[in-house]
Parts: C-alpha cells; structure tokens; sequence
C-alpha cells in the first residue's frame, strides 16, 4: 500500500495573505529537509582519469552503501588509431567496465592500456 505523505500544517483559505505565504514556505522547507535531502544525499558525482599505459584506476567515494550503481560515461575524442571505448567498433576486445565494488570504492577497467593523456571518465553513484 502507497504511503502518504502528511505536511505538517495546510493553508487556510481564510488566513491573510502574509500567514498563506508563510505556511507554504514552511511546508517548502520541510519538504526539502525531509524528502529532498535524503534524495539528494544517495547520489555523488565525480571524475577519474585512467593513466596513460594502464588499464584500470580504483575510484574512492565517500557514498557508505553496500549497494549501488555506478554510471560511467567516457569523454574526450578517442586518440587517432586509438580502441573503440564502446566496444562496438571493429577493435576486437575494447571497451570499459567497472569491477571490486565496495561500499567505499570501485576500479575502473578497460580492455587496452590507455593512450597518451590517458582516458578520462565521469561517473555517478547511486544507492540502490
């Protein structure tokens, strides 16, 4: 069964205009401190460089959760004659993933070592 969610005071109809505006500020802010908040703080962002020669880079996150999802998202031009991130192209055995998950860090991995520069990456997590 669906929760409802009770607001801690109504408006009324009645009520000057002043008193109106000021319960629903009040009710704004307990929705941000008690619904948005707690949203808000499942989810970090942040960014990881793969170093040039190297084929994986451990990520540290202060998220505190056992279960959660990691979303990577590669940026940059790939070098010139460089692998396929995706792993779709016709460079057998490219692509990326994550591996070692735990509650305070996760390893970025790809197939081929990475370019000159290196391979940069944001990523998100979220708790699940």
């Amino acid at each position: 069964m669906p929760q409802q969610t009770i607001l801690p005071q109504h408006p009324a109809r009645i009520a000057p205009v002043n008193q109106q505006v000021w319960t629903v500020w009040t009710m704004l802010l307990w929705f941000i401190n008690t619904v948005y908040d707690q949203f808000a703080g499942k989810f970090l962002v942040g960014g990881a460089i793969v170093p040039a020669g190297t084929t994986s880079v451990t990520v540290v996150h202060n998220l505190g959760v056992p279960q959660y999802a990691v979303i990577l998202t590669p940026y940059g031009a790939p070098a010139p004659g460089g692998t396929d991130l995706w792993g779709l192209g016709s460079s057998a055995g490219s692509g990326y993933w994550v591996s070692n998950k735990t509650s305070t860090q996760f390893v970025i991995n790809l197939a081929n070592p990475a370019p000159t520069g290196g391979t940069s990456f944001d990523w998100m997590v979220k708790a699940v």
